[in-house]
């Protein structure tokens, strides 16, 4: 009896990956080949994230106010700095929301290390998560010095939900959350 091992293969779902110009006609690049309905679902999840804005170069602010939130242990950012870095800050920050309070958790720019920051006041201490470069990993300091860094890097497909989510387990691993 021969078995017909096509019939229990998953099903081929081909996307084409787009992006519209502007006179709105789509350009398409290679085809795209999703194996299953699951990796369908990721593949849209992960494009609503950070995305290719991460990869853009980064403008100066200019006359923009300073940003600082949160229990206020953020220092509030200086104009001249990255925007992108800020606003990708700001998200994880917000994201955080699930897991500490307001009073908590702040972002900003940290002008010693040059970079945007997460605050997490504890007991113990003040973590502090950097915004790397691009395809860095995001490094974590305790009371000023580094402490660890988190399983993810600063790619397009690292959404800041789930750099917000490795960060609260890094601090629940530790007993802060």
């Amino acid at each position: 009896m021969r078995s017909n091992l096509s019939a229990h293969r998953m099903p081929q779902l081909t996307a084409h990956i787009g992006i519209l110009s502007d006179s709105q006609h789509p350009v398409t690049g290679r085809p795209l080949i999703l194996t299953g309905p699951a990796e369908a679902a990721a593949y849209v999840l992960q494009a609503r994230g950070t995305g290719p804005q991460a990869l853009a170069p980064t403008r100066e602010l200019t006359g923009a106010p300073a940003i600082e939130a949160g229990c206020g242990c953020a220092p509030a950012a200086p104009v001249g700095t990255p925007n992108a870095d800020v606003l990708q800050a700001r998200a994880i920050h917000r994201h955080l929301a699930e897991w500490l309070t307001a009073d908590r958790r702040a972002y900003g720019w940290n002008a010693d290390a040059a970079a945007a920051s997460v605050r997490v006041a504890s007991a113990h201490g003040l973590y502090e998560l950097f915004v790397p470069p691009i395809a860095k990993p995001f490094p974590i300091y305790f009371h000023g010095r580094r402490d660890g860094a988190l399983d993810a890097r600063r790619v397009p497909a690292t959404t800041d939900s789930l750099v917000a989510t490795l960060y609260a387990a890094y601090l629940r691993d530790r007993g802060e959350i």
